[in-house]
C-alpha cells in the first residue's frame, strides 16, 4: 500500500509540475504574440511617419509639415480654407509654394536630440 501511495504521489506531483509548465509556455507564446503585434504596429507607424502622404489621400491639420509640390520641399501648413502656406516672415509662414499646387505633405521629424 505505502508503494502505491508514494506512486500516485509522485504521479500527481508530476502531472501538476507538467501543468506548470504547460502554463508557462502558454504565457510566454502569448507575451511573444504580444510582443510581435506591438512591433509591427511600431514599424507601420514609423513606416506612415517617414513617407510623403498624398493630399488626395488625406490632408494634415494645421500643423507645420513637409510640404512638396514634386520640385521643391519645404516646411509649410494648410490653412482651415485649403490654402498650403510656406516661408517665414517674422515667424509667420506666408507664401504660397510657387505656380505648382502641393502634391504631397509628411509631419516633420523630432528635433535632434544626441542621448538618441
Amino acid at each position: 500500500m505505502l508503494q502505491i501511495e508514494k506512486e500516485h504521489r509522485r504521479s500527481t506531483l508530476m502531472s501538476s509540475r507538467k501543468k506548470d509548465l504547460v502554463d508557462q509556455i502558454m504565457y510566454l507564446e502569448h507575451n511573444n504574440n504580444v510582443l510581435n503585434r506591438t512591433l509591427d504596429t511600431q514599424a507601420t507607424n514609423f513606416l506612415q511617419l517617414n513617407k510623403w502622404i498624398p493630399v488626395e489621400e488625406r490632408l494634415p491639420g494645421t500643423e507645420s509639415v513637409l510640404i512638396t509640390n514634386g520640385e521643391f520641399v519645404k516646411e509649410g501648413y494648410c490653412r482651415p480654407d485649403g490654402i498650403w502656406k510656406y516661408g517665414r516672415r517674422e515667424n509667420e509662414l506666408f507664401s504660397n509654394l510657387s505656380s505648382k499646387g502641393v502634391i504631397a505633405w509628411m509631419p516633420l521629424p523630432k528635433p535632434y536630440n544626441p542621448q538618441n
